[in-house]
């Protein structure tokens, strides 16, 4: 595969489908049923497939997004025209598939936190408020997907220019920033928990980090958006760093889980899900 960007995008999104699919299928070695954060990782496999797919046909045929000085060069035949119009309509529909994926990624780090909640005063009050925010926030970024060219046309008109609304850098700001909220959400949730388990101090160290590696997503959206913003013409860069946050969002949601798995010797993990729910691992 010559195209350095092609094939970051294969293997970062296999590597992403390998990890939630060895979740799906050591759950079922170990003989356990699947619990809702499984079937949510069923509905990321999805979104993450459809990406692959799709995005592989914007970067071969390309977009509607060039460089003006690109354009000016550039002779539009009846074949480059259609190809570019159908890599346009893939890469908007991607961002619903991208968008999905990475609030279905929450939603399985919130199920592993409400079974730590479970029984706590304040269990209900904390899920309610996060599915709350996360569906308002979901709602947000994807009519903002939909809303930034009027006539809705010029998202994937290739000539004449359909002008900036077609780089969808509102769009990209929008996702970013509310990316970057829920995150930090969620990073806050283990906080209290910590704090009242009696164990000792290193092994609250390993937990602590192991739930709190969502910290690499929030940077990684930080360090995007700039650069994004500054090469909004290259659709390269952006599927890029989308592919990187693909997998880091992957490797930070899943790690509580396949950590539960494989540490079965001081089953660190095992003890702490287990004080708040007896009957269930994460």
């Amino acid at each position: 595969m010559e195209d350095p960007t092609l094939f970051i995008h294969w293997f970062f999104s296999c590597l992403s489908l390998l990890i939630m699919g060895v979740r799906l299928i050591w759950r079922k070695v170990a003989k356990q049923k699947f619990v809702l954060g499984d079937y949510l990782t069923m509905g990321a496999i999805l979104c993450c497939a459809v990406r692959l797919a799709l995005i592989h046909v914007v970067l071969t045929w390309g977009t509607n997004n060039i460089k003006p000085s690109l354009r000016e060069k550039m002779v539009f035949t009846d074949e480059i025209i259609y190809r570019r119009e159908i890599g346009s309509k893939f890469a908007i529909t991607n961002r619903v598939f991208y968008n999905s994926f990475l609030w279905l990624q929450k939603l399985v780090l919130l199920d592993v936190y409400r079974r730590l909640l479970l029984n706590l005063r304040y269990e209900k009050t904390v899920m309610y408020s996060f599915l709350l925010v996360f569906f308002g926030t979901y709602v947000a970024v994807q009519v903002t997907t939909f809303s930034e060219c009027v006539p809705f046309h010029l998202y994937w008109q290739v000539v004449p220019d359909p002008g900036t609304c077609s780089k969808a850098q509102l769009q990209l700001i929008v996702v970013g920033v509310l990316n970057i909220v829920t995150d930090v959400m969620l990073l806050a949730v283990p906080i209290p928990l910590f704090f009242s388990l009696k164990t000792s101090w290193k092994r609250k160290l390993k937990l602590y980090v192991l739930f709190t590696l969502g910290i690499f997503i929030v940077a990684i959206t930080v360090i995007r958006l700039p650069i994004n913003a500054m090469n909004k013409d290259s659709q390269v860069n952006r599927t890029t760093w989308a592919s990187t946050e693909l997998l880091t969002a992957t490797i930070v949601v899943n790690a509580p889980t396949l950590y539960g798995f494989w540490n079965k010797r001081n089953r660190a993990l095992d003890m702490f899900i287990l004080i708040r729910n007896p009957t269930e691992l994460g």
